[in-house]
């Protein structure tokens, strides 16, 4: 009869723990990562929401201001500066870098959060094959969803700049206009 081990009991329960706790960490980590994905969501949208309503704000004082011109000024008046069809689109032109540059962030903070969580759990195999498919779910679903209250968010800022284009030509007639009335004279 072999002799009586207890240490190779003992290291096979230790081993066991241990797997037991690496598990029940990795998957507490992948619950954590669809928490931050959930809470990415909802400060996405309270971003979004607040770029919009500033945008939106910044957009009808643009309009007022430039309202307020065309009562002030003929036609023949110069302007120093941006004329107002520059002022419109360098506007747009900056609302919609910081709506782009928001949706990277959100995109970029969702997707290196859904990785981790995949690179974290995949060292256990199949045993976290749900958690790491309910991760990559959420992940592609705020995706998505990002992309939907970015392209609102997008049509709504382009619609503003274009309402406030043919206001710009009562302030300062286009180029063409202009140049159709005072022919450019060859020497």
């Amino acid at each position: 009869m072999p002799p009586v081990d207890g240490t190779a009991g003992a290291d096979a329960q230790q081993a066991a723990q241990e797997k037991a706790l690496a598990l029940y960490s990795r998957r507490a980590f992948a619950k954590a990562g669809n928490a931050a994905v959930t809470q990415l969501a909802t400060n996405s949208v309270h971003a979004l929401a607040e770029l919009m309503d500033s945008s939106v704000r910044t957009l009808i004082a643009l309009e007022h201001v430039l309202q307020q011109q065309v009562r002030e000024s003929s036609s023949h008046e110069v302007i120093d500066g941006l004329s107002a069809g520059g002022t419109v689109c360098g506007l747009g032109s900056a609302l919609l870098q910081e709506l782009a540059a928001m949706e990277h962030t959100f995109r970029f903070s969702a997707r290196e959060v859904g990785k981790v969580g995949e690179e974290t759990c995949a060292s256990m195999g199949a045993e976290l094959a749900t958690e790491t498919e309910a991760l990559r779910e959420g992940v592609s679903t705020f995706v998505r969803g990002l992309e939907v209250d970015v392209a609102y968010v997008r049509s709504r800022l382009v619609e503003g700049i274009q309402f406030l284009l043919p206001i710009c030509e009562l302030v300062t007639p286009s180029f063409r206009a202009t140049s159709a009335a005072r022919p450019i004279g060859i020497e």
